[in-house]
């Protein structure tokens, strides 16, 4: 979208549009991307448990080809 919108105005105006847009989605994007508070209640030590949990988001997204992992830094 970004690329497409630079095309048809200037770089400064898109980066304005897609500020916007990012302001007004990305809070419920990331909401529900987040587990539940009771699942992370569940665990004695919470910052164990979003390590484990973001490493595993790291990896479903490569393996879904959404990102790719270059470095070997246990990852899969």
């Amino acid at each position: 979208m970004f690329s497409a919108l630079t095309k048809v105005l200037n770089q400064e105006r898109a980066l304005k549009i897609m500020y916007s847009v990012m302001d007004a989605t990305a809070a419920e994007a990331l909401l529900l991307s987040l587990p539940e508070i009771d699942e992370v209640k569940k665990f004695r030590d919470s910052m164990e448990f979003f390590r484990k949990y973001m490493v595993s988001g790291m990896i479903a997204a490569n393996k879904a080809g959404c990102h790719e992992i270059n470095n070997n830094r246990g990852f899969d």
